[in-house]
């Protein structure tokens, strides 16, 4: 045999090898099936445990690679959290997730949607959202909102045919934390609580916590997850805000207590926030800062039903009188004994000079007011609360001096003793303190999430201030007619009602 047909022999025996070589259609090693150059790849791999299977667009499909993307899914870890620095935990950049968000069809991205978490209230699940009442109100906007379902019947069953699962669907805005509690009160204590939490890195964890009783710290306590009685489904961010998905078994025992979500009413809690703490290298949730809302009643979780939101009259309350305290009273009564003694030279109202007549009715019935509106905050928070932060501080000092001025004024010498101008002095330092602190205070709480006040409280506010002081400089410039006064009444009570529509009604 020549040397060209030995060649030509060995090239045949190598491309039948290559062929012999090539994986048929039955082969069982790879579990994917590649598909022809004319059409896209179909991946039918099943997901490892603890993946999820994420379909690349076509674009990025090519033959020689038909392998599956998959993406872990950080378990639920509800033992003690990562330290977070407490108020500085930032939300990473979205731009990731804009990208990751091109791979969901629309289906998956309109379960995000506040109109799709809406619909359905009251009907198909029970629904609770911030500010009040807002889920089952399709004009007003949500700051959050938390939906709870029974699982679909093809999830395990308990015996009897009951879902041993409920869904909890969580969404807030301009936070780094939402939670659900379910308590047997409307107030948030004795809770069991579920968080969505987000953390510096960019994850998002969900934890079983417990709020204590009253009069103990407010602040979540986090537990083990016993008998894995809650699993984070889906979360992801989105608007600036996160989204959690988390299921939670029927009955679970969690601090000597049983809970039985199928047989046992409860009141739904919703609160939000940015806020972190960090004791002992162990992080946590400090109390709600962005937002709040109880169920009015409580309900079964499988009894779907609207809710409504629990009244907050007491806090309603708290400020109106505050304002009517501080903006009108304080301010009418203030003014009439500094510059309305000679304009009303000796007239009298039973027997005492005018001026001092008003004074003194106009400033009892400013710490009358002030001391009610104290009374009503406490009841309503059920004792002092640190969520108040320098609101509160502020408010106990003009409460202290506010009594301390009242308790001067009936224990104030005669008007020929040696030390009443002394008093004379201290007495009008003193009011005039109170009453800037007051207002400063009335500032400090257009931020709260308790009052619920539009951003332009601060500006009606700010003109209210303006309007003092040229009121002060208006009286001390000219000659006080005893007219003045209507006006000081008249628009002293203009700024009062305007805060009180705010205040009792809210924003239109």
């Amino acid at each position: 045999m020549s040397r060209s047909a030995v060649f030509a022999v060995a090239l045949v025996a190598v491309a039948v090898a290559a062929v012999s070589a090539l994986p048929t259609e039955n082969a069982t090693a790879p579990a994917n099936k590649v598909a022809s150059a004319a059409g896209p790849a179909s991946l039918d791999v099943a997901p490892l445990p603890g993946h999820i299977m994420v379909r690349p667009p076509p674009r990025q499909v090519e033959e020689a690679s038909a392998a599956p993307v998959s993406l872990p899914v950080r378990p639920a870890n509800l033992g003690p959290g990562p330290a977070l620095p407490p108020g500085t935990v930032k939300f990473p950049s979205e731009q990731p997730l804009q990208q990751a968000d091109e791979r969901l069809d629309a289906d998956q991205q309109d379960v995000w949607s506040w109109d799709n978490l809406r619909d359905g209230c009251g009907d198909t699940k029970n629904c609770l959202g911030f500010p009040e009442n807002c889920e089952s109100d399709s004009s007003a906007q949500c700051t959050a909102i938390v939906t709870v379902q029974v699982l679909p019947q093809d999830e395990p069953t308990a015996p009897g045919g009951k879902s041993d699962m409920f869904t909890f669907r969580m969404r807030a805005s301009d936070a780094k934390w939402v939670a659900v509690g379910l308590g047997e009160t409307s107030k948030m204590h004795d809770t069991s609580v579920i968080e969505c939490v987000a953390n510096p890195d960019g994850t998002i964890e969900t934890y079983l916590s417990y709020t204590p009783q009253a009069n103990e710290r407010k602040d979540c306590i986090r537990m083990t997850n016993p008998g894995g009685a809650i699993k984070l489904r889906q979360s992801r961010y989105m608007d600036a805000g996160l989204f959690c998905e988390v299921s939670r078994v029927n009955q679970s025992r969690l601090i000597n207590i049983d809970w039985n979500l199928d047989e046992k009413p409860f009141f739904l809690q919703l609160a939000l926030g940015t806020k972190f703490k960090n004791i002992g290298g162990i992080g946590g949730l400090m109390q709600h800062n962005k937002g709040a809302v109880s169920a009015a009643s409580s309900v079964r979780l499988d009894a779907y039903r609207t809710l409504g939101a629990a009244s907050n009259w007491p806090m309603r309350l708290h400020g109106a009188l505050m304002v009517l305290a501080w903006m009108f009273a304080a301010t009418a009564g203030s003014l009439a004994a500094r510059y309305f003694k000679a304009a009303w030279g000796k007239a009298t109202i039973c027997g005492k000079a005018m001026w001092f007549a008003w004074h003194r009715l106009l400033m009892i019935l400013t710490v009358v007011l002030h001391v009610v509106a104290i009374i009503a905050a406490l009841i309503y928070l059920e004792g002092w609360s640190s969520s108040s932060g320098v609101h509160g501080i502020l408010g106990g000092v003009t409460t202290a001096l506010a009594l301390l001025q009242g308790a001067a004024g009936l224990l104030r010498p005669s008007p020929d003793h040696k030390y009443r101008p002394l008093f004379n002095w201290g007495h009008r330092v003193q009011g005039f303190a109170t009453h800037v602190i007051a207002i400063v205070t009335i500032f400090f709480a257009v931020g709260l999430p308790y009052a619920r006040l539009p951003s332009y409280t601060y500006a009606i506010l700010g003109v209210y201030v303006l309007f003092y002081f040229i009121l002060h400089g208006v009286h001390s410039l000219t000659e006080v007619k005893s007219y003045y006064f209507i006006f000081v009444l008249f628009g002293s009570a203009a700024f009062a009602i305007t805060m009180l529509i705010l205040v009792v009604i809210g924003p239109a």
